[in-house]
């Protein structure tokens, strides 16, 4: 065996042992996977959160490696697809959260330039993944505000769920930090 194939079977061995200390640590998670990969073995496939169905390939296969990373696309499929649901909600929270500044702004009939001082313009950009980057015009103080009403927006868009969301807000001048 070559030197470097004997480094990747110690890289696999360790990378096996830390997914297991892992599982060990937190046996809700290895119930998770255990009963999403039967309901998925069963339907032949798998729902993200908000009810969108994700076929999985494989699953059936006689093969064992493509049975197996059937499974893993299981497990996957479900979270990426979940996840994709919650930004998609995101930016839906965004876009009905900009009309109704919109609409009070111009029910309430302030000058233009009194509306600039009371509301941060701030322009959704991208989304990446599980993120949302956004433009915030007027300084520190309208990033840190505009952050604020984000993260209550994000939390919220998908309403009460088991576990509540995690979101963190970063502001810089660029957006690699």
């Amino acid at each position: 065996m070559s030197l470097v194939a004997a480094a990747a079977v110690l890289v696999i061995k360790d990378a096996a042992r830390l997914i297991d200390s892992f599982l060990d640590a937190f046996p809700g998670v290895k119930l998770y996977i255990d009963r999403l990969q039967q309901q998925a073995a069963r339907d032949g496939g798998v729902p993200t959160l908000l009810g969108r169905w994700r076929p999985i390939d494989g699953l059936g296969s006689r093969d064992a490696k493509a049975r197996a990373a059937a499974l893993r696309r299981v497990v996957n499929s479900q979270i990426q697809g979940s996840a994709a649901d919650l930004i998609k909600l995101a930016m839906c929270a965004w876009d009905d959260y900009q009309q109704q500044q919109q609409q009070q702004q111009q029910q309430q009939q302030v000058p233009q330039t009194q509306q600039q001082q009371q509301q941060p313009r701030a322009v959704l950009v991208a989304s990446i993944h599980d993120e949302l980057l956004f433009e915030v015009e007027g300084g520190p103080a309208a990033a840190a505000a505009m952050g604020a009403a984000v993260s209550a927006l994000m939390r919220g868009a998908a309403g009460p769920l088991a576990v509540p969301l995690e979101v963190k807000v970063e502001a810089g001048e660029r957006w690699a930090f």
